[in-house]
């Protein structure tokens, strides 16, 4: 990935974003989450960060509202998406990572390479 390419992702994350968890059973895994009416921008964040753009989902309240999209990425692609533009987003975003980050119940098993 491009450093022009972070920055794209830094920069949508933090005008549409939204970093959180998502609690399945017990455990807490991290999400990171855009929604838009328009895919374009969405789909070449997906493709930055491989990925796919969902919908288009109608709204149950009114269906006047435009159709919207969304990205959606979670556990340990999500973290590295989190990690790797931490350092451009504003204050209230890095504490939405730290907070996602520390609630997060997802452990990771390490593999040991074979002995031989």
């Amino acid at each position: 990935m491009l450093v022009k390419d972070i920055h794209y992702a830094a920069g949508l994350l933090e005008g549409e974003g939204c970093f959180s968890t998502h609690t399945i059973g017990k455990h807490k895994r991290p999400i990171v989450q855009c929604v838009m009416t328009d895919p374009e921008p969405l789909a070449k964040l997906a493709k930055l960060v491989y990925s796919k753009v969902l919908g288009p989902y109608y709204s149950k309240q009114n269906s006047n509202y435009k159709p919207f999209y969304r990205l959606q990425l979670t556990g340990p692609k999500a973290i590295g998406v989190m990690l790797t533009i931490f350092s451009l987003l504003s204050p209230r975003r890095k504490e939405a990572i730290k907070k996602a980050l520390k609630a997060s119940t997802l452990k990771y098993k390490t593999q040991r390479a074979k002995q031989v």
